[in-house]
């Protein structure tokens, strides 16, 4: 059995020649498949990525490796690609810092989409690429040196993104790479829910630091009606500006990604957090609406055994929408 991912024409590519740390680029093209065939990737990046083909989710998640010993996927992508010209876009995330679940390499991608052997799109210096336009690069902060980087993500400018340019061939990253050793994880239906309870908070001798202030706030309890059972949506109401919180119970030991909608008035940024434990409520999930002209907040790991920050969803616009992170975590 081979147990090596072998590409024909693909080299090893990134964005720009001097990536730093916690890093996001996308990678776009398109490719045109005839009827009846199967479609597959195969890919292999530093750090994780996700894949859109015609603007669908359709892959994501890179294998733990090292840069000595490189691993990537090959998936069938079939049920994703409709005859005649399709579009795909990988959105990568280079962590460039080692912690105990990365081991440091150089920013790369490498791919190629193949219709029962023949080469229909592969990474080159060719392909058009640019900065992430709504992951914000470089803020490099860590959720525990355990868990590594926390993430930025601003819906303001996420469709306003910089133009797409050619790539740069990265050097030095090998081409013996490995296929992934176990099967992917699934995407799957969301997880039961129930709102737990929520309210209004205040800061108490505010610092200005996010983590602590969450922790030390007052807090207004609004228990949730137990009747309304699993998976009912909610509303919370501030009338005054009044910063709002919610608590999701997920019924279970759960694992996996994040994934929900929300519909609120106004811009506004949210802060997503998880704990060990529910003490004294403070943990979960937070809603901060901003007053004119009030001071922003920047992100804080927060505390072990408490809460910790691992996203930070800034200037979310007003109206519905869905919010979804599935490159890692």
């Amino acid at each position: 059995m081979d147990n090596k991912l072998r590409f024909k024409n693909a080299v090893w590519i990134w964005e720009n020649g001097a990536p730093q740390s916690d890093e996001y680029a996308e990678f776009k093209g398109t490719f045109f498949a005839t009827g009846g065939k199967n479609r597959f990737l195969s890919v292999s990046v530093d750090s994780n990525y996700s894949l859109y083909i015609n603007g669908v989710l359709a892959d994501f998640g890179q294998y733990p490796d090292y840069p000595f010993y490189k691993v990537g996927d090959r998936v069938d992508i079939t049920p994703f690609v409709k005859e005649g010209e399709n579009e795909y876009l990988f959105v990568v995330w280079y962590y460039g810092r080692s912690n105990m679940t990365y081991s440091v390499g150089k920013a790369g991608i490498i791919f190629e989409i193949d219709e029962e052997g023949e080469i229909l799109a592969f990474s080159s210096e060719g392909t058009q690429s640019r900065l992430s336009s709504g992951y914000v690069s470089h803020n490099n902060t860590d959720i525990t040196e355990q868990l590594g980087l926390s993430y930025e993500y601003d819906a303001a400018s996420a469709d306003e993104g910089g133009a797409f340019s050619d790539s740069v061939k990265v050097e030095g990253i090998t081409l013996d790479i490995n296929k992934r050793p176990i099967k992917k994880t699934l995407l799957r239906d969301r997880t039961d829910f129930r709102k737990a309870f929520g309210g209004t908070y205040r800061f108490v001798d505010p610092t200005g630091k996010i983590s602590p202030d969450m922790q030390k706030a007052a807090l207004t309890f609004i228990r949730a009606d137990r009747s309304e059972g699993l998976n009912t949506p909610f509303s919370l109401v501030s009338d005054n500006g009044e910063n709002l919180y919610f608590i999701i119970d997920l019924c279970a030991e759960e694992c996996g990604f994040l994934d929900f909608d929300i519909t609120v008035p106004e811009k506004c940024d949210i802060f997503v957090a998880y704990g060990e434990h529910l003490a004294d409520a403070q943990e979960e999930f937070h809603l901060r609406i901003p007053r004119k002209g009030g001071k922003k907040y920047l992100s804080q790991h927060l505390p072990p055994l408490r809460m910790q920050i691992f996203a930070v969803l800034r200037h979310c616009k007003g109206g519905q929408g869905r919010l979804r992170r599935y490159p890692s975590r």
